[in-house]
């Protein structure tokens, strides 16, 4: 059974289409890579698998449970267990680091005497033990980039939802965070689901890549398909 399924979805933004007629199959404990240029869908169906949108035609199937169907969510976001880490991070900036993890917990309803464990393994897992009772403001990019991550990881998703969210780091800050996600992906099984327009990154975080173009996935490949796709592409644009 996949974990995660999405039948002939689509979703509209007014009278723009933003997901269209997509059908799409995760395994559990799967790395899916949604690439594909800006507005052509990626964060619509990340949206759509936390279940923030309904999709407006479709079904979406969550652990063989239907979760969304035409314009109605019948599981609310917090039953799919899925984490999302968005491109802005969202962090809550008058909360401390400590306060944002624990704001997270207490949402999901974890036992106040096993927050704070949790906590401290979280911080520590992340490097962040000593910014416990720091706030976002006063961290560079990429410790709020950790923050983030935490706040996502601490209640033990089964999904976890990355929206471009190394887009603002340097090359070096992004590489060593990406490498920590798939050692923690690694450990804890969840299934990941990655969206990014970088070529490199794609290749880094997944096991397969679909290729995204106007709301549609245009091409599945594995990862060393995925990159003789992409210098077919490279190839496409040097030609123009």
């Amino acid at each position: 059974m996949a974990h995660i399924e999405l039948k002939e979805v689509s979703r509209y933004y007014g009278e723009r289409p933003a997901v269209m007629n997509l059908t799409l199959s995760i395994a559990r404990g799967e790395r899916l890579v949604l690439f594909g240029p800006s507005g052509c869908g990626k964060t619509t169906v990340l949206r759509l698998i936390a279940g923030l949108i309904p999709p407006d035609s479709g079904e979406i199937w969550i652990d063989g449970r239907l979760a969304s169907r035409n314009e109605k969510i019948l599981m609310k976001p917090h039953e799919r267990n899925a984490s999302m880490v968005f491109q802005d991070l969202a962090l809550w900036p008058h909360m401390t680091v400590r306060e944002n993890l624990q704001f997270a917990l207490r949402f999901r309803k974890i036992p106040p005497g096993e927050r704070e464990n949790r906590i401290r393994e979280t911080l520590r897992t992340m490097g962040m033990e000593e910014y416990a009772d720091v706030k976002p403001s006063h961290l560079s990019g990429g410790q709020q980039q950790r923050v983030a991550i935490a706040r996502a990881l601490i209640t033990r998703p089964r999904i976890l939802l990355l929206d471009e969210p190394f887009s603002s780091l340097d090359l070096e800050t992004a590489y060593r965070i990406r490498s920590e996600i798939l050692k923690l992906q690694k450990e804890l099984k969840f299934t990941l689901i990655h969206v990014t327009h970088d070529r490199d990154e794609a290749l880094h975080m997944a096991d397969r890549v679909a290729f995204m173009r106007n709301g549609k996935v245009v091409k599945m490949s594995g990862v060393e398909e995925a990159g003789a796709y992409f210098e077919e592409l490279k190839k496409r644009v040097q030609g123009d």
